[in-house]
């Protein structure tokens, strides 16, 4: 086997950001976005999310440029913003104000686009052969027309339509030849490399924190944390390969993206 580094990669970028601090108002806030691009023609090696995606193998070897596109990692535009408010419900009657003072509200409000991901053949080639290595193939079919995107009738894990999925060989084609007994594609397809994107997510976390002074030195403080408030869901990289059970349908869902979870805290501070 021989490794032999050829891979480039560029990343351009507009990145803002707004903040404001307002002290009086126990107000602060903060929003950041980011519209970038990052290109390669490989995106890692050995662990990218999914081989073909990263680029792993190329489906014609002699052709480092038929594999630049979108990086496996490219997220096309992002948005964060968190916030912290003093809920200003003090009052002056002493009693009262140890139990009405010290409230506050945080969130944390992200969104972005969705991942790259490849449309492979299950064959090898005739002229490159079948690779028996890695365990995928890096072909790619030849692109017959765009294919339609998920309607709104159809299952949130399905990225593409009921019509490509129905009917996948109306978009793409695997024109196949039989070699020493196995089927072989006749040549590497002419689809590009993560020419499709799963679907945007955004997610919500919000925490409500009362702080209760009990003496000069200490303090009690309440907690309570929701991550992914609304349980907004996101699913992960469908299947990626033609006429494979499952084909443009998502079986799981992606790191980092849990379904909503509640803690309460009670900490004691001195």
């Amino acid at each position: 086997m021989l490794l032999d580094n050829h891979a480039h990669s560029t990343y351009n970028a507009l990145q803002a950001q707004l903040r404001q601090l307002s002290v009086p108002h126990g107000f602060q806030f903060q929003a950041s976005y980011t519209w970038a691009k990052a290109i390669d023609n490989t995106s890692t090696l050995f662990n990218a999310n999914v081989a073909s995606n990263g680029g792993q193998l190329q489906q014609n070897p002699t052709c480092w440029a038929c594999e630049k596109a979108d990086s496996a990692f490219d997220v096309r535009q992002r948005f964060v913003m968190n916030f912290s408010y003093e809920l200003p419900l003090a009052r002056a009657n002493s009693l009262l104000k140890r139990a009405s003072e010290g409230w506050q509200i945080l969130a944390i409000v992200t969104g972005q686009t969705g991942f790259p991901f490849t449309v492979n053949s299950p064959y090898g080639t005739e002229e490159y052969g079948t690779d028996t290595y890695t365990g995928f193939q890096a072909t790619r079919p030849d692109l017959i027309q765009q294919p339609t995107m998920r309607t709104s009738g159809s299952p949130e894990e399905q990225f593409f339509s009921d019509a490509v999925i129905n009917n996948q060989a109306q978009y793409f084609s695997t024109p196949t030849t039989v070699v020493n007994g196995s089927t072989v594609q006749t040549q590497p397809g002419n689809l590009g490399r993560n020419t499709f994107r799963t679907d945007p997510v955004s997610n919500v976390d919000f925490s409500l924190i009362k702080d209760t002074k009990i003496t000069e030195g200490t303090e009690l403080q309440f907690r309570a944390e929701i991550f992914n408030l609304f349980n907004q869901h996101a699913f992960g990289f469908p299947v990626q390969i033609l006429n494979a059970p499952g084909f443009g349908t998502s079986t799981s869902t992606p790191a980092g993206f849990p379904e909503r979870q509640i803690q309460v805290a009670l900490r004691f501070i001195f």
